[in-house]
């Protein structure tokens, strides 16, 4: 490993460590919507098939007149196929995630890009802390455009969890992570660390208000495009209506977006004002 690629990683997961403290810190309350499990209060003591799962679908408009991202729309979910308590206490999850970026450059609603994410993860618990080890794959995909050559990456790392109960109706769920890219196509990352803060407030029974913040990092191979360290992140906050089944968000917040378009790498900025249906 050169010189460079250990300061780099040194410095994206300094980084990390440093924008989570701040967002936790901070006096505006933020929070993160990222495919996931999402973390919980306490083990189970017992062991369980299928003791949880979360799905959400949902879309947003992008501010901006790029005619190639005007909004996007997200649906999947994660599910802890058990949680198991020999040789420690823990969880095995698996997450599907896919996302249309969509434009209006051939049509009104031109969806020009699709995003799947599949992910593996088991954990361990030390205290009120979880730590899983994950297994992640990212892969995209051109719609109605040609294209002869594939974009994705795997990586395996760790992740972090806990949830705080702050009390008084408020909520704190904390996560971040570290991985190493093992395989590739068409993209210069070797490591990638990021950081989750999700924050919820009760107001009446059935209303509260949310704040979502999320951010990655990744370090890459210089010699394939001649760049740093990249990065990206999105800030949500709004309203959530609960339901006996489930729970609708409604959020403004903005983005910016690593390696936007597949083909110019580049990062693009830009507002956003959407809505989400989600399992409770």
């Amino acid at each position: 490993m050169s010189d460079t690629t250990e300061s780099q990683i040194v410095r994206l997961a300094v980084t990390s460590v440093v924008l989570s403290l701040l967002l936790l810190a901070g006096t505006t309350p933020i929070a993160a919507q990222q495919p996931g499990p999402l973390p919980i209060d306490k083990p189970s003591d017992t062991v369980e098939f299928f003791p949880r799962y979360t799905f959400q679908i949902g879309g947003n408009t992008l501010s901006g007149d790029d005619t190639r991202f005007m909004s996007d729309a997200h649906y999947g979910g994660a599910t802890d196929l058990i949680d198991y308590t020999v040789p420690f206490k823990g969880r095995i999850n698996i997450v599907a995630d896919y996302e249309a970026v969509l434009g209006t450059e051939y049509r009104i609603f031109d969806p020009n890009q699709s995003i799947y994410i599949l992910e593996g993860s088991g954990s361990f618990w030390l205290g009120k802390n979880e730590i899983a080890g994950v297994f992640h794959h990212i892969s995209r995909h051109l719609s109605d455009r040609p294209k002869n050559y594939g974009i994705a990456f795997n990586s395996v790392g760790i992740r972090y969890l806990r949830l705080f109960d702050v009390g008084g109706g408020t909520s704190v769920a904390v996560s971040g992570r570290l991985a190493k890219v093992i395989a590739k196509a068409d993209v210069d990352y070797t490591w990638e660390s990021g950081f989750a803060v999700t924050l919820r407030h009760v107001l009446k029974p059935h209303m509260g208000v949310f704040a979502h913040g999320w951010g990655d990092m990744f370090a890459v191979d210089p010699v394939l495009r001649g760049r740093t360290a990249q990065h990206g992140g999105r800030f949500e906050g709004g309203v959530r209506f609960d339901g006996r089944g489930g729970a609708l968000e409604v959020y403004v917040g903005v983005e910016h977006r690593l390696d936007a378009d597949p083909h110019d790498y580049l990062p693009v900025t830009w507002g956003i004002f959407g809505f989400r249906l989600m399992s409770k």
